[in-house]
């Protein structure tokens, strides 16, 4: 997890009588808070405006987020508005976001919740903010379309496990369940959401005058850059473990303890069928560490699915992972492919 600028967390009305300058003393950099959700005028989150002052006067970057409700693009611009007249006065030093996780937006289908999440974050970036979407690798397989909000607006990830999936800014990899720390913070009573930062947010938006702030002097003598600031570079290298197989244990559970996929091990392996391994059996395992070298660009290739073939398979001759075809041909179930079927491969250049 080296390769991440800071760690933070997010609140809403569910944690109330936090002790802020406890939470800071803990290297707690950031903060999201929820602001409202939905569009009526008394559905602002009751701890927000204390969150956000709280916050504030201990150093703690702020962001801001609402929790989405709306089923059609027209509620979804009075969400937008609402939410704006909720956060109308103060500045943010981090994105604002749209958090999308409701099962009745789902059930609308992907094009529908695709032209909600458009829908607000066009309203909210004219007003001036640097707008994202929050939601989990499901969403972004089955219910919205990533090519058409990603990178246009930012990403907060919601994937509680050891690794994203995912490339973000922002990434939520814990809350009432925590594979990486603990599930609670000093100063917040219960459980606790916990993000990692990978873009220089404050930097940014403090240069660009987004989220209520005025544009640095600095920036007038500078060539116009509107492109959302970079993620930090990795500072991984890879190292060899030998694994002896347990009784019990899956490729899955043994990639998650190491940080890496299935798909690699069974590269590393000459595993055909990744579900199946037996106790005794010893597994290299490539784990990450240290800096590594500068990440290459894809170019896709079309492959055609031929009988026998299996996506770790194909991920195992290309290089690639499963997660990676998988996003990239929108298959929700790594599983289920059929012959004839064409697939985008991305390879290094």
């Amino acid at each position: 997890m080296s390769d991440y600028i800071s760690k933070g967390i997010d609140v809403s009305t569910w944690q109330k009588n936090i002790n802020y300058k406890k939470v800071a003393s803990q290297n707690i950099k950031f903060a999201i808070c929820r602001a409202s959700y939905g569009w009526e005028a008394n559905q602002k989150d009751n701890q927000f405006e204390t969150n956000i002052k709280g916050f504030k006067d201990v150093g703690i970057h702020v962001g801001a987020y609402h929790y989405a409700y709306a089923t059609t693009v027209s509620e979804a611009e009075k969400e937008a508005k609402y939410f704006l007249s909720c956060i109308k006065g103060h500045k943010f030093d981090m994105p604002v976001y749209y958090d999308m996780e409701e099962a009745a937006i789902a059930k609308t289908g992907k094009a529908n919740c695709t032209k909600i999440a458009l829908k607000f974050c066009e309203t909210v970036k004219k007003a001036g903010y640097l707008v994202g979407i929050y939601t989990n690798p499901n969403w972004l397989v089955n219910y919205l379309d990533y090519d058409k909000l990603f990178p246009k607006y930012e990403l907060w990830l919601a994937q509680w496990s050891r690794k994203k999936d995912y490339n973000c800014g922002l990434w939520q990899y814990g809350g009432s369940t925590n594979y990486i720390d603990s599930t609670t913070l000093a100063g917040i009573t219960g459980a606790v959401d916990k993000d990692y930062m990978y873009k220089d947010y404050p930097k940014y938006i403090k240069e660009h005058g987004l989220n209520g702030y005025s544009k640095q002097n600095t920036e007038q003598e500078k060539p116009k850059d509107d492109t959302p600031p970079a993620q930090a570079p990795s500072t991984e290298t890879v190292k060899t473990v030998t694994y002896t197989v347990k009784s019990g244990d899956t490729l899955s559970a043994i990639a998650a303890k190491y940080n890496t996929t299935v798909a690699k091990i069974a590269k590393d392996n000459n595993i055909s069928n990744p579900d199946i391994i037996y106790p005794g059996q010893k597994l290299k395992i490539k784990t990450t560490s240290g800096a590594s070298a500068p990440a290459q660009k894809n170019e896709y290739i079309s492959y055609t699915v031929k009988k026998g073939d299996t996506l770790s398979a194909i991920a195992a001759k290309y290089k690639t992972t499963v997660e990676k075809i998988a996003k990239d041909n929108k298959i929700a179930d790594p599983n289920v492919i059929y012959v004839g079927q064409k697939l985008k491969i991305a390879v290094k250049k």
